[in-house]
């Protein structure tokens, strides 16, 4: 039922933190102004005003936190990386070019009318995720 080895992202308690204090602040906002409708405001009508800035700002609130909680999960599938795993080792397959670290001697091009070495063929290799 729990999960109790994974710990979550931090995505998730953000989105849970802000749809939590949206929705305590539009409750209480809808309280106040329940209150105001049927007692009357004494004192002026900024009462109105800060009521209504205080549901607006929790309906806000609460909308990023649906948007992060969207973005959090986008963003997960985006870090998982998938490697190749071939008898040299784990190659990361993306769409992004394989750079080689600082100081690591690259590859040299071949001279033309040079004839390349042949290339040897691997087994097959398996997908790792």
């Amino acid at each position: 039922m729990f999960n109790f080895v994974r710990q979550p992202s931090r995505g998730a308690g953000l989105a849970i933190g802000y749809i939590t204090g949206g929705a305590l602040a539009m409750i209480w906002a809808a309280i106040w102004w329940y209150y105001m409708q049927h007692n009357g405001p004494s004192g002026g009508e900024w009462k109105w005003y800060v009521c209504s800035g205080l549901f607006l700002s929790g309906l806000a609130v609460f909308l990023i936190g649906l948007f992060v909680g969207r973005i959090g999960r986008e963003a997960k599938h985006a870090d998982a990386s998938v490697t190749v795993q071939t008898p040299t080792g784990n190659v990361p397959v993306s769409g992004a070019p394989n750079i080689p670290a600082m100081g690591a001697q690259m590859p040299v091009a071949p001279v033309p009318g040079q004839v390349a070495t042949p290339v040897t063929t691997a087994p097959p290799a398996t997908v790792v995720r």
